[in-house]
């Protein structure tokens, strides 16, 4: 009888842990070519991000990953054209440091530029009317990356725009998945 009463508890607990989590998804593109779909999932303290091309281009180019923050911790592995590899923490900031940035900002609704030992950077805010504001991160190191661009609105912390200007020009776009 214990036994049942502790399932019941537990799956309670698995339930209200998926319905208490936020997903939101954002198409990616590469110079306004569509390429594939990245899903941001927030779970408390938790954050993962996961993304992946579509697979009709896979012959062409075929890329995964997945992100997971927790708390301070950072892991990010990706699978690209079949060679995987494992970062954590301060290398994701060499890597792909708009995953750390994006997911601090998530949490706080700011940029933090304490990161700023690692990843310098100037950071420039601009009110573009109808409640949106878009932050600009420049870093003033990165060989790959120009700047960074958070566009968000007033009602969550989750960017209904991400532009990645760098080696390419990547640009993630929220929409409502149904």
């Amino acid at each position: 009888m214990r036994i049942k009463i502790y399932y019941a508890f537990l799956s309670t607990l698995l339930f209200l842990n998926i319905s208490i989590a936020k997903q939101v998804f954002y198409k990616s593109s590469v110079y306004g070519v569509n390429v594939g779909e990245v899903v941001i999932e927030e779970q408390g303290n938790r954050i993962y991000v996961n993304g992946s091309t579509y697979r009709g281009i896979s012959w062409l180019y075929n890329y995964s990953f997945k992100f997971k923050s927790d708390g301070k911790n950072y892991y990010l592995f990706e699978n690209e054209n079949g060679k995987q590899k494992i970062y954590t923490n301060e290398k994701i900031y060499q890597k792909k440091a708009w995953l750390p940035i994006l997911v601090d900002f998530i949490k706080s609704g700011k940029v933090n530029k304490n990161i700023s030992s690692y990843y310098p950077f100037r950071l420039k805010i601009t009110d573009l009317g109808n409640n949106l504001t878009k932050y600009t991160i420049i870093p003033t190191k990165s060989k790959k990356v120009k700047k960074i661009e958070f566009t968000v609105g007033k009602k969550d912390n989750f960017p209904l725009k991400i532009f990645i200007d760098g080696k390419l020009d990547i640009t993630l776009e929220r929409f409502e998945k149904k």
